[in-house]
């Protein structure tokens, strides 16, 4: 979009919806709280160089003097997101908080943290959304910054983004809540962080707290409350709860498939563990068994990038048995994989090579070693393993299944 037409935007804005304000007074509140516990305990310095780097401010510098209530409105002004869009950014700032409590949500990181959260809230409910580039343009940051900023979003909240409808509510009811009695319900809960400040130790709130305090009638809606950091990380499906309808739909796996590859146009994948039952070269020479649970996931990849798929195998028969049951489970179709564009080696370092040859945005694999030596070159890498491994970047990220990865889908 050009200058002209957020020019055209800033014009006639749509007036702000009341989930933007009650956002921008739950959030302004917590803010406030945790810049007094801040300068009491003297932790700010700490704090910033743990959890979420990315969204301080850089050393010495100032704030942003923009409120909280501006800087949303901002974004509305031109980016004209939809009214669950800041409810479920309320809730990733949760997420956030509660995963990292050594970084609490401040004034020095606050607008940024508010940006990205807007930016995956607007991709994972809107069908049509503004792209990276955009919303630097709006939120006052480089496109490089607002690359960053949204994947170490999704690195914290470990790409689980999907709210479901009930967690969706809760949100909203206790925002509702707040708004109504002016958020009075956390002045106790202040001078608890106040006090433990004062006495040497580092007590930011988190709204995942303020939820705790907030569920007062009866134990199964306290349980509700105090599990929404978790409940949050781990619904299953999403729901899209408009205003206008109250209509509710899950995302397409289209939607979720194109979410996680954000921009990427260019995948390449091993078989071995991903796309094949067998895990050994060894294996494939008596038998090849593409897996069922898979297949829906890689053609929906196929649909807008360029996959390539590759293996190690010990003989030619291998190779052919691997493209036979390739063929047979229908990957090979028009609007699927291309069989010019499954690769085989000898080696590990044969695969190596192809992928570093090619260049792509992602690369899924399951081995440690080759995800390691590729960190460098490759811009993002998923790790396929039963167990759950340690990352070894920041733009590397493991799941134990393609499908898992997309959304939790079934696994066989």
């Amino acid at each position: 979009m050009d200058a002209g037409e957020m020019s055209r935007q800033k014009t006639s804005p749509e007036p702000p919806p009341p989930e933007l304000d009650m956002v921008a007074r739950a959030v302004q509140r917590l803010v406030a709280r945790n810049d007094a516990v801040e300068a009491l305990s003297g932790g700010g310095d700490a704090a910033a160089g743990v959890g979420m780097a990315a969204f301080e401010a850089a050393r010495g510098a100032p704030a942003p003097r923009i409120g909280v209530a501006q800087y949303l409105e901002r974004v509305h002004r031109y980016a004209g997101l939809e009214p669950e869009c800041y409810v479920v950014a309320y809730a990733y700032v949760d997420m956030a908080a509660h995963r990292r409590p050594a970084a609490a949500v401040a004034s020095r990181n606050v607008h940024r943290l508010l940006l990205a959260c807007l930016l995956v809230a607007s991709k994972v409910l809107d069908d049509f959304h503004h792209n990276n580039a955009f919303f630097a343009r709006v939120g006052g940051v480089s496109n490089a910054e607002m690359n960053k900023l949204e994947l170490e979003l999704l690195a914290v909240l470990d790409f689980e983004v999907m709210l479901s409808h009930r967690v969706y509510e809760l949100y909203r009811e206790h925002l509702q809540k707040e708004a109504q009695r002016g958020g009075g319900g956390g002045d106790l809960l202040a001078g608890a962080s106040a006090a433990a400040a004062k006495a040497g130790r580092m007590a930011a709130v988190s709204p995942s707290k303020l939820l705790e305090r907030a569920a007062v009638n009866g134990a199964a809606q306290h349980d509700d409350w105090r599990s929404l950091g978790t409940a949050a990380a781990v619904a299953n499906g999403v729901r899209r709860h408009t205003s206008s309808s109250s209509s509710r739909r899950s995302l397409t796996l289209e939607q979720l498939v194109r979410h996680k590859l954000s921009e990427g146009r260019r995948v390449t994948c091993r078989l071995l563990g991903v796309i094949l039952e067998e895990t050994t070269p060894e294996e494939l020479q008596n038998h090849v068994t593409v897996r069922p649970s898979v297949l829906e996931v890689l053609l929906e990849i196929a649909k807008f990038c360029d996959v390539y798929l590759m293996e190690r195998i010990l003989d030619d028969e291998s190779g052919e048995k691997v493209l036979s049951a390739l063929s047979e489970a229908g990957l090979f179709t028009n609007t699927g994989l291309i069989k010019d564009k499954v690769l085989f080696c000898s080696t590990e370092n044969g695969r190596t090579s192809f992928v570093r040859q090619l260049e792509p945005d992602w690369h899924i694999d399951t081995s440690p070693e080759i995800v390691h030596q590729l960190a460098r070159f490759i811009k993002y890498q998923l790790h396929i393993s039963p167990q759950r491994a340690e990352r070894v970047a920041s733009n590397v990220f493991s799941s134990t299944s393609l499908e898992q990865f997309f959304g939790g889908l079934d696994q066989r």
